[in-house]
């Protein structure tokens, strides 16, 4: 499906977009608002990257980085690299 305008999918009731493979959507913008809960659920590892700074998460480690800092949570416990833990 391709349009030259805009296109808008509603419903009363629930939405869904299924696939058996992968699924992409390419914008300039995305939105996404909910009134209620936001949920992402994923079999293995969620990736947020914005620029330089990026989160990553498996079920048993997360991962933050950022201005050259990574912080390391896993079953070793909370591991902080090029930076130290202050409290004000």
């Amino acid at each position: 499906m391709r349009t030259k305008g805009n296109l808008l999918f509603t419903s009363n009731a629930s939405m869904g977009f299924e696939t058996d493979s992968n699924a992409t959507f390419i914008a300039d913008n995305i939105s996404l608002e909910t009134t209620s809960d936001y949920a992402i659920n994923a079999g293995n590892t969620i990736n947020l990257q914005i620029n330089e700074t990026s989160i990553s998460a498996t079920s048993d480690t997360i991962i933050l980085k950022a201005s050259g800092i990574e912080v390391i949570i896993d079953s070793n416990g909370l591991i902080v690299k090029g930076g130290e833990i202050k409290s004000e």
